[in-house]
């Protein structure tokens, strides 16, 4: 079973936060059972856009944070940058702890 979290950080690269962590934590103890598992994730730093961590495969975007009323159509063209990496991850499960745009990003199914 493919397994994607998404996530606004991903535990290291200078930024350590709470969510973070915990995909690191879960998605370590999920790979040692044998699930396969992608990391979706703003791109901070000198992160890559693609690397592995504990196993896990965490692919990229880059976001810019800003709190200007003139950045709304920024925010909005940034995260549409992510919509191939949701294509990459084809999981079967998509877990995201801090909901934002993104989750409505995620490939719908097809019944």
């Amino acid at each position: 079973m493919k397994i994607c979290y998404i996530v606004g950080e991903i535990f290291g690269h200078g930024h350590y936060g709470g969510f973070g962590k915990l995909v690191r934590v879960l998605g370590k103890g999920l790979i040692e059972k044998g699930f396969e598992v992608s990391v979706i994730t703003w791109r901070r730093d000198n992160q890559p856009e693609i690397e592995r961590l504990d196993g896990m495969l965490v692919m990229s975007w880059p976001y810019t944070v800003s709190h200007s009323i003139s950045s709304t159509f920024g925010h909005f063209f940034q995260y549409a940058s992510s919509v191939a990496l949701f294509k990459k991850a084809d999981a079967d499960v998509y877990i995201n702890f801090d909901p934002n745009l993104s989750a409505y990003l995620v490939p719908r199914p097809r019944l």
